[in-house]
């Protein structure tokens, strides 16, 4: 598609993943698409991210799933297995997940510069 081809505009408010990843399907649509986002100017953080099946699929149909995986120490998504811990007191269990083989996922973690 060389550019917007639908009659509306729709403003996203916030440029972080999901503003992105939505403007991405937008744009791909054909909807002319704008993105306000309050900070000045994007800044690395040290973050980390864990992205599982519901997440990786739409990112493979937009074509940008290749990208992320080369951020990933993974070569490509895995079976994962989570813990939900209270970060509160006495950091309770509060969830052990065991993950069935169809639960791929993979984390992305950047360090700060």
């Amino acid at each position: 598609m060389t550019g917007p081809s639908k009659d509306f505009r729709v403003a996203i408010v916030g440029g972080g993943m999901s503003g992105i990843v939505c403007a991405i399907g937008l744009r791909n649509a054909g909807v002319h698409v704008e993105i306000f986002e309050q900070a000045s100017s994007f800044q690395e953080v040290g973050a980390g991210v864990g992205l599982g099946p519901n997440a990786l699929f739409p990112l493979k149909e937009l074509g940008v799933l290749d990208a992320v995986l080369s951020k990933s120490d993974e070569e490509k998504p895995t079976m994962r297995s989570f813990r939900y811990i209270s970060a509160t007191g006495a950091h309770d269990l509060i969830y052990d997940y065991l993950a069935a083989p169809s639960d791929i996922g993979m984390g992305v973690y950047r360090n700060a510069s």
